[in-house]
């Protein structure tokens, strides 16, 4: 047998990818369920749409679960070796939500980027998880540039609340990655 061929007997890693109906996120599902080294789990806010985005044939396990709650489903990161994240919360800044006229959305980037990172990182240390990859935005490392001025004001803050979801992920002791698009 060749380096790197593997033999049935050796273990899969796991893999929970969030925010893997995402445009990034479902790119990494696809990538990771092709590849035989990696057992792969989707957490998704929307069960349907993920049943719509993924091919039948894609060899994953795929429940739902909220970023803003992750006590709910924390048990779901038992025996998961990392941790994929691509969430967004994708919400425009609506001013009528601001001046209180009408509820704000459930998933702020306050709630998701920040304090459900937050969560999210505590939670995996305490079951055993063992990297964090986070795939965030070339604008977080530059929170004065035109592009993060931009985004904070048309997407509620979520540049700045991505910073600190980098921040809980580097503070967590866990291995990880960060990962910058531009």
């Amino acid at each position: 047998m060749g380096m790197g061929a593997s033999t049935s007997a050796e273990r899969r890693k796991r893999v929970l990818v969030l925010g893997g109906t995402g445009r990034t996120g479902r790119r990494l599902v696809e990538r990771l369920a092709a590849d035989g080294r990696f057992e792969v789990s989707v957490a998704v806010r929307d069960h349907e749409k993920a049943q719509l985005l993924f091919d039948d044939e894609l060899d994953i396990d795929v429940f739902e679960a909220d970023l803003a709650d992750v006590a709910t489903w924390a048990d779901r990161l038992e025996g998961v070796d990392q941790v994929v994240t691509a969430v967004s919360c994708g919400e425009c800044t609506d001013p009528m939500a601001l001046l209180g006229l009408k509820p704000m959305p459930h998933n702020l980037p306050r709630r998701i980027d920040a304090e459900g990172m937050r969560e999210l990182t505590n939670a995996a240390k305490r079951h055993g998880v063992r990297r964090i990859v986070a795939v965030t935005s070339a604008s977080t490392g530059s929170p004065w540039s035109l592009p993060a001025i931009f985004l904070n004001a048309y997407h509620y803050g979520s540049i700045k609340y991505k910073w600190e979801g980098e921040q809980a992920i580097r503070e967590s002791g866990l291995a990880y990655t960060i990962i910058r698009p531009y």
